[in-house]
């Protein structure tokens, strides 16, 4: 079976020799390929593609593949979720009144200590204090 590398080989006029070390290369990085996609399989990890789709179909005839993101780091992902958690847990131990009133701070757009104020009816030195009072002892909590 000619190859089209082979092809491109003799329109580039190189020798038989030249030629076979190319094959000879190709052949290699074929076989490390499929050693590696081997021990992919052996171990279970699969990648979003269509040759590893029909290769898992024929294997497990499932329909559901698993795409790992190797950029994502596991340890800080588990870190946020906890932090997340935890600031949850603190925001329930608050009174409904300071729960509500911290949402309300941090839903606004930037300005609403003012608009918070206005319909507080109190100044928005007040509404600052509050919430920054709150801000501190959360973080005291969660520290």
């Amino acid at each position: 079976m000619i190859i089209k590398y082979e092809i491109a080989c003799r329109e580039a006029g190189l020798s038989e020799e030249q030629t076979a070390e190319i094959r000879k290369f190709f052949d290699a990085e074929k076989k490390k390929l499929n050693r590696r996609r081997e021990t992919r399989r052996e171990n279970g990890v699969y990648y979003l593609s269509i040759e590893g789709m029909q290769e898992r179909a024929e294997y497990d005839e499932q329909d559901t593949y698993d795409i790992p993101d190797l950029n994502t780091d596991v340890e800080e992902m588990a870190m946020h979720t906890w932090e997340l958690g935890r600031l949850n847990q603190l925001l329930d131990e608050l009174s409904k009144d300071d729960k509500e009133f911290l949402l309300a701070c941090f839903a606004e757009e930037r300005g609403s200590e003012c608009e918070l104020a206005r319909r507080m009816g109190v100044s928005r030195d007040a509404v600052r204090w509050r919430k920054e009072k709150l801000v501190k002892m959360l973080k005291e909590k969660f520290l």
